[in-house]
C-alpha cells in the first residue's frame, strides 16, 4: 500500500468461491467464510492490481488490520 501498510487479502473468483462452497457444505459445514475476501470476475494480477487500487479508494481497509 502506499503507506507501507500490509494486509492480507483473499481473492476469488465465482467458479472457484462456488467449488470451495460445495466442498464446504459436502464437509458439514454450514457456509463458506474467509477473512478479506475480494471476489473478482477472474483472478489475474491486472485484476488484483485493479481491485486492491479501486478498494483503497473506497476505504476497504479502513476496515481491516495490517498485518
Amino acid at each position: 500500500m502506499k503507506d507501507g501498510q500490509r494486509y492480507k487479502l483473499f481473492f476469488y473468483d465465482p467458479v472457484r468461491m462456488r467449488q470451495d462452497l460445495e466442498a464446504e457444505i459436502s464437509a458439514g459445514k454450514p457456509c463458506l467464510a474467509e477473512p478479506n475476501v475480494i471476489l473478482l470476475p477472474e483472478v489475474t494480477i491486472e485484476n488484483i492490481e485493479k481491485a486492491v487500487q479501486r478498494s483503497w479508494q473506497d476505504g476497504f481497509f479502513d476496515e481491516l488490520k495490517p498485518i
